[in-house]
């Protein structure tokens, strides 16, 4: 048999355990953590697919119309250099506004250095191996440079040049 309870008593609460989780695995809003990462790197993908595309319409009109293939490259580049900071400043890092856009763009410019000499390389040994390689084959030797560039740019512009977003 069990002691009366007073009337004036309170019952003392049963304490609930608290589940343990590790800040570095879940998201405190149940998100997955690598969502933004991912997301950006779709973005980047999207961004750099239609860069590419227009640095490859530029690329083969200037390549058809002064026959060389290395002044083409670096015009088309830089054309859609500019294109491609804008575009990943905005919609792939989110960053809006007028603040930051010239240095932004002048850390554009220094990646493009990196993507430069990786199509420069790419078409100087292309051109070491066929000299006369034509327009379809160059394109085929910036399709492979491009794409080593482009993992190293989007490293680039999410820790360094768009950090902040």
């Amino acid at each position: 048999m069990s002691a009366p309870v007073p009337a004036d008593a309170t019952p003392t609460p049963t304490p609930t355990p608290t589940p343990i989780s590790s800040p570095s695995l879940t998201a405190s809003d149940g998100a997955d953590p690598a969502a933004p990462v991912v997301g950006q790197a779709m973005r980047f993908a999207v961004v750099g697919t239609l860069s590419t595309g227009l640095h490859f319409v530029i690329f083969s009109l200037l390549d058809l119309w002064w026959g060389n293939a290395q002044a083409a490259n670096i015009a088309a580049l830089v054309l859609s250099t500019v294109a491609n900071t804008a575009a990943n400043r905005s919609w792939t890092f989110g960053v809006t506004g007028r603040e930051g856009v010239a240095r932004h763009q002048l850390q554009g410019f220094v990646l493009f250095l990196i993507t430069w000499a990786a199509t420069a390389g790419g078409l100087a040994v292309l051109h070491q191996i066929r000299p006369n390689a034509g327009t379809l084959l160059n394109l085929v030797a910036l399709t492979v440079a491009t794409g080593i560039s482009m993992v190293l740019r989007f490293l680039a512009m999410r820790y360094w040049v768009f950090k902040a977003a």
